[in-house]
């Protein structure tokens, strides 16, 4: 058996032809969907099943590709972590808006 091969203007082709919708629309939503992650395949099976259903759009492609399908990572690792990044850039930022040099942790500008 062969693998299938990635053919999105194929793929949009199909669906707009098949039920009407615009090809940038349905082709916008198929490579979304690809740089949200999905592989081929699965773009292909969504495509498919989306094709079947009278009432979806290709906006149901977008939004089905917008939803994460791995939840973040959580705990209080991640939550220190995030906040330790988010004062560095907060510092950074004001630094440059006050046009200071960066300082080491604690430390005056000189």
């Amino acid at each position: 058996m062969t693998e299938i091969r990635p053919a999105p203007k194929h793929l949009a082709l199909l669906a707009a032809n098949t039920r009407g919708w615009d090809y940038e629309e349905i082709y916008a939503a198929i490579i979304a969907a690809g740089h949200a992650g999905w592989t081929f395949d699965q773009v292909y099976r969504e495509v498919t099943r989306l094709i079947l259903i009278d009432d979806a759009t290709p906006a149901s492609l977008r939004h089905k590709a917008a939803k994460p399908t791995v939840a973040p990572p959580t705990g209080p690792e991640v939550n220190t972590r995030g906040k330790e990044m988010a004062m560095e850039e907060y510092r950074k930022t004001v630094a440059a808006r006050l046009g200071e040099v960066e300082t080491p942790e604690g430390g005056e500008a000189a």
